[in-house]
């Protein structure tokens, strides 16, 4: 091997014996003539995204050049952009917090020869959910994204597919892909995880704007729940008792809950009552009375129902079949207790009027009407 002129030129020899050699041509070519060109700064941009941070900031991202675009090492990315006047940061791969009305945020590579072309973020995307599609997950732990043909007056760049994890510690975990292609089943690439949900946006970029075209939540494979809703019971009557609950958490949900379940349980009876996958409250009507029950919750998704929470106890009142001989003999004893007490007591005032003999009566009359016979005196 020897470089003649900046071409280097390979020539392969076999050995027959060590005293002998043969010169190879390997492919039937005299020689490869390897170009050894000098260093050139990078010949290829970024694929540069942004996304608005709870309104107070500006998250811009970028992917790490290829290394055929990079033609060397990667020293550092350059990014420029205007808030009240134009800023400049040289950061390493790959994203930057900036303030929120940052504007004309561009991204270029930097290796030892210098600066590539640079990379720019598109405006904030306007809300106009107007496109048709059809996301979901796969047997594969993958998310498949198909969108129909919009009707489209102006000019379209491209489209944009975003997708973020949504995790129990808030770590966002943000991706993207640009496409052009529509009618046909994009698989999103990169690694996902089940029971995990995922917040996809397809965005639609013309030429100097931006619009949301369509945004759902989407598992790339579902998972039975791994928690189940918090709930209250009160007891409404004798037969009846009310069941609230909440909606439980969105990462214990680990696929679309498709229904809750309310489990409640005598001891010779057992019953299933599926209700709504929201927050809400049910009656439970038909038990029976003076028994103790049990009730527990699961929620449930495509694959499954998951492990059941905390068990409560409540017991249903007697009834008023019971309570009629209890008011009953309440008040007998009551009246039982008043007339002893009217027998018993020496009251000054008479509760009763005196209903006087009928011979004392005649008695008093006879001699009220009895007259004295007058006698003259005796003449002597």
């Amino acid at each position: 091997m020897y470089r003649h002129h900046g071409n280097l030129y390979i020539y392969v020899y076999i050995y027959t014996s060590p005293e002998s050699r043969v010169l190879f041509f390997p492919y039937s070519l005299l020689s490869y003539n390897l170009s050894c060109s000098p260093p050139l700064a990078p010949d290829g941009s970024c694929d540069v995204w942004r996304s608005l941070q709870n309104g107070s900031s500006l998250l811009v991202i970028w992917k790490e050049l290829d290394h055929r675009s990079a033609r060397g090492k990667i020293l550092s990315y350059q990014v420029t952009y205007i808030h009240g006047r134009e800023e400049e940061d040289e950061l390493p791969c790959c994203n930057v917090s900036l303030p929120a009305p940052a504007t004309h945020v561009c991204v270029r590579a930097r290796n030892s020869e210098g600066l590539g072309p640079p990379a720019c973020t598109p405006p904030l995307c306007a809300d106009r959910t107007f496109l048709d599609c059809n996301i979901h997950g796969d047997s594969s732990n993958r998310i498949r994204v198909l969108c129909k043909d919009p009707v489209i007056a102006s000019p379209l760049l491209s489209f944009v597919v975003e997708w973020r994890a949504q995790r129990e510690d808030l770590k966002m975990e943000l991706d993207w892909t640009r496409t052009r292609v529509v009618n046909e089943t994009l698989v999103l690439p990169g690694d996902f995880t089940p029971g995990t949900p995922y917040h996809v946006s397809v965005y639609v970029l013309y030429s100097n704007s931006c619009i949301t075209g369509f945004s759902t939540e989407v598992y790339s494979r579902e998972e039975v729940p791994t928690a189940s809703p918090k709930f209250t019971s009160h007891i409404l009557s004798p037969g009846s008792v009310l069941v609230s609950w909440e909606e439980i958490p969105k990462w214990h949900k680990r696929g679309a809950i498709t229904h809750y379940s309310i489990y409640v349980r005598s001891a010779d009876h057992l019953q299933d009552h599926p209700v709504s996958n929201g927050s809400g409250n049910k009656t439970l009507s038909g038990l029976s009375t003076g028994t103790v029950y049990t009730v527990w919750m699961t929620a449930s998704t495509s694959a499954g129902e998951g492990q059941p929470g905390a068990q409560k106890t409540f017991q249903t009142s007697a009834g008023h079949r019971h309570r009629v001989p209890l008011i009953v003999a309440v008040v007998v004893n009551v009246l039982f207790v008043c007339g002893a007490i009217l027998c018993f007591c020496d009251c000054k005032i008479s509760l009763w009027p005196k209903v006087p003999k009928p011979e004392v009566k005649f008695k008093q009359f006879f001699m009220a009407s009895s007259v004295t016979v007058w006698q003259p005196p005796q003449v002597k």
